[in-house]
């Protein structure tokens, strides 16, 4: 019986597609039905990377904060009708707040005035109105600041430091703009140029300031009370918001949040997933994973050292010498010499948040307080939510301030407190729950991975109810996915998937391969052009070596391959004992061919990397053995030599020169080969 079959590659600007009739128990009758690619425009500025909703969410943030503004200048222009016996028909929204023709005194010089003389009541308003006006730059959070790489920021806060440097020679800093500008007279920011910054703390301490010299000039209106309902008015600010709200649900556990980023829980599943799927090479190149112990002890040293070296977690762990780390390089790529990458190169683990909590407890308090803390994994867990889910420091500092510190006093508490708000910046949550993170970290910490984890405990796990076409997204799931070019990217997807439906009826199998740069960022998906480039710049360099070697041939794929790997070779056949393949033969057809170093029918790796040039009278020979069973135990050459040999090859990288070492290959291998390569 056939199958209808759709085969999915979605990218971040075309979804391709092809529909298929699979008949399994007789491959002559399967067939293509129809094939296509669905293009549509990236969701973001070609130029920068940004939201295509960004002007209109610039314009529309610029309209709430004029309105703000608007009000919040009306607010204090009824606090002078209140202290200052001003009619409010007599105010405008202009700084120069009077109707008047006669000249009026610079704003600026009345801010410096006002240390120095009683203040009328208009200069007194038109100061007041100008400080509401321009009332500077404040945070909501100090160390966003200090850590956020947005370049126009940075400048403004390298302009309010130099400002406050400048301030320690005058008493406000109205005074200190004034008096340093009387010559230029240019007092406002221009567009790259911050220098007349300033902070909202300098004004407000200004304004104090300004009161208490006008209540020792004797002006009667200069009272406490206008002054605290006028700091009231003019520099409130609306806290941030928490984000909690939004925080997507458990794909297990139903009701349930995800688990902040950096929560210790969160950090210790990743972690443990990492070294779960690392493997290790062993000297017959066959593979194996860490045992229940050793995971135990690599978890005790990701707690100790942020970024412990493989050397480390080999002396942890007491790993033979001959054992290796997959995934490493132990060879130089120029000269092909073996090299000890493990000194050097370091496991990336993900207890980022949980050494920053660290550092700073046992810098602002000690070792001692930090090991009585790091043993509450409740705490830390609580810690991480508070920091991720708000952005505001006041709130933050009262939600830290209901935990529960062990063994710490209050002024203790407050001191790691105020530590922890100038440091910790945690954003971002994992999938998961914490609920269900515990429940699978026992069954991990046997070795099981996160998959298998799964079904142990909460078996197949099935989701919604079944309809024939592609559902659109619910508000829960598009409040949850925030990146435009994803969101895009989907529905244009189902888009696809419920064309094929309606045209061909439902499906039985959807095969989907989603392009990695769906999810990078702009400046990532760059880095891919970039390879790109420096790839086809690399095959054209190798057309060009190749018409100059063949000045009368347009190369095909196929000769053009045996080119890269003749050069690669360094011209020699990779199973002979240094047997030169000439130029002049290369191309003769049943020469020399090109052979998979694992049987492509076993593994079915067709990669560059399992790709070798040979005399076609050892691929014949070879047949579907890999080279150790061929040379070592058929032809009978020394292993020994021909280790030498593939290692004197400078050219051939890691993965190509592990799978011609490998001694063994497995059905246990062959399956997993298989698995990793039936995309292709």
């Amino acid at each position: 019986m056939s199958k209808k079959v759709l085969g999915l590659d979605i990218g971040i600007g075309s979804v391709g597609w092809s529909v298929i009739s699979r008949d399994d128990s007789d491959r002559n009758k399967s067939e293509i039905l129809q094939v296509g690619v669905r293009i549509f425009t990236k969701a973001e500025n070609p130029k920068n990377g940004s939201s295509l909703a960004l002007p209109r969410r610039e314009a529309r943030g610029l309209r709430r904060v004029l309105k703000r503004k608007r009000v919040r200048l009306n607010h204090v222009k009824k606090l002078f009708e209140k202290y200052l016996d001003i009619p409010l028909e007599e105010l405008k929204e202009d700084e120069n707040i009077f109707i008047k023709k006669v000249k009026k005194i610079d704003v600026w010089q009345l801010r410096s005035d006002g240390l120095k003389r009683a203040l009328n009541d208009e200069e007194f308003a038109r100061v007041l109105t100008h400080i509401a006006k321009h009332r500077g730059y404040k945070s909501n959070r100090k160390s966003y600041d200090e850590k956020d790489q947005n370049k126009e920021k940075q400048v403004v806060l390298a302009a309010i430091k130099q400002n406050k440097q400048l301030l320690e020679n005058y008493i406000t800093i109205g005074q200190a703009i004034y008096e340093s500008t009387k010559d230029t007279g240019i007092r406002r920011n221009k567009p790259e140029n911050y220098s007349h910054s300033i902070s909202r703390e300098m004004l407000e301490d200004e304004v104090t300031i300004i009161f208490q010299k006008q209540r020792e000039l004797q002006n009667k209106k200069a009272n406490n009370e206008f002054e605290n309902e006028y700091k009231e008015i003019a520099f409130k600010q609306n806290p941030l918001k928490s984000i909690e709200k939004m925080v997507g649900k458990c794909t297990l556990e139903k009701g349930e949040k995800r688990a902040p980023k950096r929560s210790y829980s969160a950090e210790e599943f990743v972690t443990l997933s990492k070294l779960i799927n690392t493997k290790l090479i062993l000297p017959n190149m066959d593979e194996r994973y860490f045992s229940k112990d050793e995971l135990q002890k690599l978890m005790e040293l990701c707690q100790d050292r942020e970024k412990p070296t493989f050397k480390l977690i080999r002396t942890t762990i007491n790993l033979d010498d001959d054992i290796k780390f997959k995934g490493l390089n132990y060879y130089d790529e120029k000269t092909g010499e073996v090299v000890d990458v493990e000194k050097n190169e370091k496991f990336k683990n993900e207890f980022n948040g949980f050494h920053s909590l660290k550092k700073i407890t046992e810098k602002t308090l000690s070792k001692t307080c930090w090991h009585n803390i790091s043993r509450d994994k409740e705490l830390l867990n609580n810690i991480a939510t508070i920091f991720s889910a708000n952005k505001d420091e006041e709130l933050i500092k009262k939600e830290l301030e209901k935990l529960s510190f062990p063994s710490l006093t209050n002024e203790e508490k407050n001191i790691l407190i105020d530590a922890l708000l100038k440091d910790i910046n945690f954003s971002k949550y994992n999938n998961l729950s914490v609920k269900a993170i515990e429940k699978l970290l026992p069954i991990m910490y046997e070795g099981k991975r996160y998959d298998e984890a799964v079904k142990i405990v909460y078996g197949e796990v099935k989701n919604g109810t079944k309809e024939k076409f592609l559902r659109d997204l619910n508000d829960d799931e598009k409040n949850e996915l925030t990146n435009p070019v994803v969101k895009r990217a989907i529905s244009q997807t189902r888009k696809v998937i419920n064309a094929v439906i309606r045209k061909y009826g439902s499906l039985d199998e959807i095969h989907i391969e989603l392009s990695r740069e769906v999810k990078k960022s702009f400046q990532d998906r760059k880095e891919i052009e970039k390879k790109q480039k420096e790839n086809y710049e690399n095959k054209q360099g190798l057309i060009e070596d190749f018409k100059e070697k063949f000045p009368d041939r347009q190369p095909t794929s196929r000769e053009l391959e045996k080119f890269a790997l003749w050069k690669e070779q360094g011209g020699y056949c990779i199973y002979s004992d240094k047997k030169p393949i000439s130029i002049d033969n290369l191309l003769i057809d049943g020469f020399c061919e090109v052979d998979h170093i694992l049987p492509y029918s076993r593994s079915w790796d067709n990669s560059r990397s399992n790709k070798v040039l040979c005399l076609s009278i050892h691929n014949q020979q070879k047949k579907d053995k890999i080279p150790h069973k061929y040379l070592a135990e058929d032809v009978g050459r020394s292993w020994h030599q021909y280790k030498e040999f593939i290692e004197s090859l400078k050219n051939i990288n890691g993965e190509k020169r592990k799978k011609l070492l490998k001694e063994s290959f497995d059905e246990n291998s062959e399956k997993e080969f298989q698995n990793r390569n039936f995309h292709d």
